[in-house]
């Protein structure tokens, strides 16, 4: 018996191994096109009027309780610093109080605008070819923005002015109230909005992010105790990007 054994060549093995590659590739660009649609057309287009109406329905009550709590925790404000003997709010037109009242008021103006068409689509089904997933989305990031940015101890700070010398009140207590203020933000949302969780992470990492900038980059109001803040604001929102994600 004699065994026939052909010479080996590098190209036709680099040919042959660059064929393979090829249609290897070739087979995986074809099942990606073919797994791009999580359903058929008609069950996608079913399962986003879903989505989009329990936005609309379940992100509602969270926009009105964003809606109370400014007047909440801006009138009282604006009362106290009007009535103030040293200082009163209407004493001069260059002041950083106006700039944080102005800010919340546009907030405001900002989500009652987002209440009023979310209304309008639920009722007379207007606006209903909008991603209301996505403006949902961005109404509430910019909220948890500004509560990083507008409040009463990092806007002073921003201006170069010590919150203390500023308002009639004490201010210090604002830096343990916007972490709750945000952890219950993004929890609210991960728990009764069915945003899904691919593009929930844009909300989650840019309230934390803006956060933990603005408490490493101006004073904090505990510096010996940072370390315990920022771990907190990333831990709760781990936790709630989990639970969205598990929902």
């Amino acid at each position: 018996m004699v065994w026939h054994v052909q010479p080996f060549s590098p190209k036709a093995f680099a040919y042959t191994s660059e064929k393979t590659l090829l249609e290897k590739l070739s087979s995986c660009c074809n099942a990606r096109e073919n797994c791009d649609l999580r359903f058929e057309t008609e069950t996608e287009a079913a399962y986003v009027s879903s989505l989009q109406r329990g936005v609309l329905v379940n992100g509602l009550p969270i926009i009105l309780m964003l809606l109370v709590s400014i007047p909440g925790a801006l009138l009282p404000v604006i009362w106290r610093e009007t009535h103030r003997e040293d200082i009163p709010l209407l004493s001069s037109p260059f002041d950083i109080r106006h700039g944080v009242i102005l800010f919340w008021i546009f907030n405001f103006v900002v989500l009652f605008n987002y209440a009023i068409l979310n209304v309008l689509s639920i009722t007379h089904c207007w606006f209903r070819s909008w991603k209301w997933e996505y403006i949902f989305l961005m109404t509430v990031t910019y909220h948890a923005v500004s509560l990083a940015f507008g409040n009463f101890w990092h806007m002073p700070l921003l201006a170069g002015l010590n919150p203390v010398d500023v308002w009639e009140h004490d201010p210090r207590g604002t830096d343990v109230f916007i972490l709750l203020a945000m952890d219950g933000l993004m929890t609210a949302v991960a728990m009764y909005v069915p945003v899904r969780s691919c593009v929930l992470w844009i909300l989650m990492l840019t309230a934390s992010v803006s956060y933990v900038l603005l408490t490493l980059a101006l004073e904090s109001v505990f510096p010996a105790d940072i370390h315990l803040t920022i771990s907190a604001i990333v831990g709760l929102t781990a936790l709630a990007y989990h639970g969205a994600h598990k929902k």
